[in-house]
């Protein structure tokens, strides 16, 4: 799928909005640092790797993989997703950025990657071939870093469109750098085609609110983000056709793209953008001219 906002995401973007309009950001990964609350997956606190430099980025390339199972083959229907993204490179301005500092398939000092879940209805738009995601009932995005001295995270296909691991086995001190929350829910977000011969094309584009793991941010912390963070998740399954597959699973299509050949996303990363004092002021003066009204009415009465 397409992944347009990340939870870290993985992450391929989309023209989504919060609160009428959201501007670009950027965020500084600073992986020599120490983040002494972080807490380890498995044990103890999260300490430096390496000696990777520090950078600013405002998107990331990511690898996706994932499962899709839809409930039914023609008419209304439900579906499940889950998969994992793993950031491949980081840019900034359109230029690459971050040196060999962070994952570059696991030969930097930190991999960076991410486990989504997925679960809503849907729609064939052309029964059997064109479905729609049109609503999700639920979505989580969990965003981790694995120094490399850990081991590369094992990166698997997941067993099923519910497979809450994502297909990932986390490497010896990963860490949680943070969690999505789902702020725009576009109709037919997401889309998957059922092509002849057994070959398949999807993606997502929605827009996600970035809360930061306790002890991840500060002076001492990974990354600095502007608050709130916001992420377009934007993945494909299968950018091209060869890179995704579906087959008949019980009473509906399960559509695969296999971490022997992922499919590519991005992340795009922003901060919402407020009202100015003068448009609030407005609408309080409108909002007292309205009860200004009712008032008058009342006594005309």
């Amino acid at each position: 799928m397409n992944l347009n906002k990340l939870v870290l995401a993985a992450v391929v973007a989309g023209a989504l909005t919060f609160a009428g309009a959201a501007s670009a950001g950027v965020i500084t990964l600073s992986p020599t640092n120490m983040n002494p609350g972080c807490t380890d997956l498995t044990a103890g606190a999260c300490g430096a790797v390496g000696t990777a430099v520090n950078f600013d980025t405002d998107n990331a390339i990511t690898r996706y993989i994932g499962v899709i199972d839809i409930a039914a083959a023609a008419g209304a229907t439900t579906y499940s997703e889950s998969g994992s993204l793993r950031v491949a490179s980081f840019g900034l301005n359109g230029v690459e950025v971050g040196g060999a500092g962070v994952n570059r398939g696991g030969g930097g000092n930190y991999d960076i990657y991410a486990i989504y879940t997925i679960a809503g209805a849907g729609t064939w738009s052309v029964p059997g071939v064109i479905f729609n995601a049109t609503s999700f009932t639920t979505f989580s995005v969990s965003l981790y870093a694995s120094p490399s001295s850990g081991g590369v995270p094992g990166i698997a296909t997941p067993t099923s469109g519910s497979d809450a691991t994502g297909g990932i086995t986390h490497g010896a001190g990963a860490f949680l750098l943070g969690t999505s929350t789902i702020i725009n829910q576009p109709s037919n977000f997401a889309f998957a085609a059922l092509n002849p011969g057994g070959t398949a094309t999807s993606s997502l584009s929605v827009l996600v609110d970035f809360t930061a793991a306790a002890g991840t941010t500060g002076a001492n912390g990974f990354f600095f983000a502007p608050d709130p963070f916001l992420t377009t998740i934007g993945a494909q399954q299968g950018g091209q056709s060869n890179n995704t597959t579906w087959v008949a699973n019980g009473a509906g299509i399960r559509i695969t793209t296999a971490a022997s050949n992922p499919g590519g996303g991005s992340l795009a990363f922003g901060v919402a953008e407020v009202p100015e004092p003068g448009t609030l002021s407005l609408l309080g003066a409108s909002l007292v001219g309205l009860a200004a009204v009712g008032r008058r009415r009342k006594v005309q009465r």
